[in-house]
This record gives structure tokens, sequence and C-alpha cells, in this order.
């Protein structure tokens, strides 16, 4: 999630210099030994080939450095703060790179649940009782998609044509960045408005509703597993989708 909002924030003065003869300098955060495993990450491999940046090229700041010329650009998102209309073209500019090089065609599905079921729990956020969820988003026509499960470039595909997607506020909703203009996009949260997601969604102008699903609506849930109070999302689902457009 971070890697698609905060790397590519500073990548619109790439189009502004020749790229093949500039070196570019990554300052790893905490370990390391691991910040070098980001070659390894489909995502960074893809922000690195669409703008035409090659390994050998990155210069890691592991150790003290002397240059004679550094260029610093601006970035054009601040996490839970603002971000910057121009970072849409960046956006844009990765949508048609992969687009254009994914190698099969999907089949657009215009309402998907972006499900995280699978994932491994992990003590920041799950919730427990997704199952019954896609159940729910089944009945209004929605295909359940596990992202983690398809390549980048297929997520991508998907998304591309989508009327509507949803999910458990988190990483995978980033994905939101790729669809097109004016669609529409329900966060299932259990700690109210996530400000990331709604500033991200302003690039691309999507209609978007937050329902706080928690069953304990007093308590803001940053970590661990919640419950969804499921009846609740039955109601404001027919709310937002016109049920006799459901498929069911």
């Amino acid at each position: 999630g971070h890697l698609l909002l905060e790397a590519p924030a500073r990548f619109w003065f790439l189009n502004s210099i020749d790229v093949s003869k500039s070196r570019f300098i990554f300052h790893p955060l905490g370990d390391k030994a691991n910040s070098k495993n980001i070659f390894q990450i489909e995502l960074a491999q893809v922000l690195f080939n669409c703008f035409g940046i090659r390994k050998e090229q990155i210069i890691f700041a592991d150790r003290d450095l002397f240059v004679e010329e550094l260029i610093i650009p601006s970035s054009l998102f601040f996490l839970n703060l603002t971000v910057d209309s121009s970072q849409y073209n960046i956006y844009k500019q990765l949508k048609i790179y992969l687009l254009k090089n994914q190698k099969t065609h999907s089949t657009a599905k215009k309402r998907i649940y972006l499900s995280k079921r699978l994932l491994k729990k992990s003590n920041v956020q799950s919730v427990d009782n997704e199952e019954k969820i896609e159940q729910i988003f089944r009945e209004y026509g929605f295909e359940i998609i596990f992202s983690e499960q398809l390549p980048l470039y297929q997520q991508v595909s998907l998304l591309s044509e989508a009327e509507i997607i949803a999910g458990c506020e988190g990483s995978a909703l980033h994905l939101g960045v790729f669809m097109p203009l004016s669609s529409k996009m329900i966060i299932l949260s259990a700690r109210g408005i996530a400000m990331n997601q709604v500033l991200i969604n302003t690039l691309v102008t999507i209609e978007t509703h937050v329902i706080n699903v928690v069953k304990d609506k007093s308590v803001l849930h940053f970590k661990g597993i919640w419950e969804a109070d499921i009846p609740f999302i039955e109601e404001q689902l027919s709310k937002i989708i016109n049920p006799s457009l459901c498929i069911s």
C-alpha cells in the first residue's frame, strides 16, 4: 500500500530528465539488508521498468555518501494530509504500461469485492467473518477476487473496467487509482474514515462510501481481529445499490 502511494509521488520529475544517464539514491529504512529485497517485489519491478530505471542505476545509501549534484524532487503525496492532482498522471502512465504488457485479456467484471479472507491474520487489522460479507456482495452481483493470487497486470486489468469495487479497508483498495473516472467504491471500515484512501480516490473522482461495519461502533479497531455487523452491512448496501439491478 505505501509503495503504491509514496514511491511514485516523486516520479513526476523523471519526465524532465534523461533517465538513462541518471543515478538514483535509495535510502533504506529499518533493516538495511531486507531493504534490498525491494527488487523482488513485483510492484517495484513494474515501477522501475515503466519509467526506464535499471537496477544497476540505483545506489543504496547504506553508508556515508558524497555526491557532486543531488536533486530531491518534492513529493506529490503526503500521508493523511494531501495529494497533488498531478499524481494521477503517474498512475495513468503506470496503468497504460501494465495494460499494454498484459499477457492475457481479463474478462471484465463490473462489480468486484476484494477479499482479504485468505491472507494471513496479522496484528494490524482483519475481519473474522468475511466469508459472510462475501455472500452478501455475491447476492448483489459482485465477483469475489483475492488480489494476492493475481499478478499485478491482471489486477489492474480487472479494476480498469470495474464500475464499483468494495472491500474491507486496507491496501487492496488502493488499487482504486486504476479504476475508470467517476466509478464507485464501498469501504467497509472498523476504524472510521481512512484519509489516505479518500485522498487517492479524489484523484480518480471516485464516489466513495465508507461504512462503519464493526459491531461495537464505540471502539475503533486499528489492530487485531474484529467482527463485522452483517445485518448492518445488508441494510447499508441496499441504500447504495439499487436492488432491482442486482444479479441473484
